[in-house]
């Protein structure tokens, strides 16, 4: 890629016995025309990229999105209480049990609580009052027999036995008539008593399921205004992110937008000069040559090719594809030979071509190119490693080289 020292020719005299070497060089225009296009290569190579050198690339989240990450983050529990509420609830329903309904039977059902008032009330004062008229006939009786001198004789006793028959009959029959109907009463007010715990029983059962259906339906109604309520939140907070990430977006625009004016403006001095080292590559133009024969020869070699010189600017502005053809590893060249050293740097020069010249020509049938002339990648990095890269696993020379960089 570069070679050593001057851009001058360098003279060198070496013993040779009975040979002859000719060494081509470069004319002044294209050695000067190389070297302006490395000066703009440099120029270009120096330039940063403004804010994009140590400035934000990736937009940061704005002010809206920190808040609506902070009110979801905030929100996380905030509905477990109304839905735990609802849980325990439905849960507490899972082991409810309505109050037993039992029909009570009239068999065995003690009546005497209906018969005791009926019986004091009615019969004993039916009974008391009908010998209260047994007592008023003997009474009649009695002074009936006063009236006839017949007063404790045997008429008496018989109508007094009478009386009492009579009203003792009446009594039996009275008697009789009034249990039968307080027991009638008292069994259908047992009935009506035992059909009323039923229906209130029954009342009662139901009025429990109804409580727990209503607490079953609020339970319900809590959780699904709680999901509605979140959801609603969830709702609003999605659409606070969205619109936040529309303006988050939009500075991210900027920024490439910032990043592609530049890279456009930094093109537009890259791409004149390409165009420029490939004109001066396609340009035909004549070296000169020098030859010497005797014990002694001198061997006129430009350091700089114009060769290597575009093939460093093309490394150093990324053309990559140009190192196949013009890179100064060893690995690259063929018919290799050996000139002599830099006067200055000490470093072999060799006159060689480019393996893929060699084999350009023979495919296309065209002329060989004239041979090239510099140092080797291997040597340069000998004395100077710093000077020598690697790159797609060909060594490269920096251009700079043997100039005082």
């Amino acid at each position: 890629m570069s070679g050593g020292g001057s851009s001058q020719p360098q003279i060198m005299m070496m013993p040779q016995q009975q040979s002859q070497v000719t060494t081509n060089q470069l004319p002044q225009w294209v050695q000067n025309a190389g070297q302006q296009n490395y000066n703009l290569a440099q120029q270009i190579g120096q330039q940063q990229m403004g804010q994009y050198y140590t400035g934000p690339r990736v937009a940061d989240l704005n002010q809206g999105q920190l808040n609506a990450i902070s009110a979801l983050n905030n929100n996380v529990g905030s509905y477990d209480p109304a839905f735990k509420s609802a849980q325990n609830t439905a849960q507490n329903l899972q082991t409810f049990k309505p109050s037993q309904v039992m029909a009570q039977a009239l068999a065995g059902t003690d009546l005497n609580p209906y018969l005791n008032p009926y019986t004091n009330n009615v019969i004993n004062s039916s009974l008391n009052i009908l010998d209260q008229q047994r007592q008023n006939n003997l009474n009649s009786n009695h002074d009936q027999a006063v009236a006839a001198k017949a007063f404790g004789g045997g008429r008496q006793q018989i109508q007094d036995a009478i009386t009492n028959s009579q009203y003792g009959m009446n009594g039996a029959s009275l008697a009789a008539n009034l249990y039968n109907q307080g027991f009638m009463n008292a069994q259908s007010a047992a009935q009506q008593d035992i059909a009323n715990n039923l229906q209130s029983q029954l009342a009662n059962q139901n009025a429990g399921l109804q409580g727990a259906n209503l607490n079953l339906n609020a339970a319900n109604a809590l959780g699904n205004l709680t999901t509605a309520q979140q959801q609603a939140f969830l709702n609003a907070t999605n659409a606070a992110l969205a619109g936040s990430g529309m303006i988050q977006q939009q500075e991210q625009n900027k920024l490439g937008a910032a990043q592609q004016a530049f890279q456009d403006m930094q093109n537009s001095y890259v791409n004149p000069l390409n165009m420029q080292i490939a004109a001066l590559g396609n340009t035909p133009y004549n070296t000169s040559t020098s030859s010497n024969s005797s014990g002694f020869t001198s061997q006129l070699y430009q350091p700089t090719s114009s060769s290597a010189l575009m093939s460093g600017l093309g490394a150093g502005l990324g053309g990559l594809a140009a190192l196949g053809k013009f890179a100064s590893d060893e690995n690259e060249k063929t018919n290799i030979k050996k000139l002599g050293k830099d006067p200055i740097t000490g470093i072999p020069m060799y006159a060689y071509d480019y393996k893929d010249d060699v084999e350009e020509a023979k495919e296309e049938g065209k002329p060989m190119p004239p041979k090239r002339v510099g140092p080797m990648a291997q040597d340069i990095e000998k004395v100077a490693p710093q000077k020598v890269q690697k790159v797609g696993g060909k060594k490269i020379v920096n251009l700079g080289f043997g100039r005082g960089e």
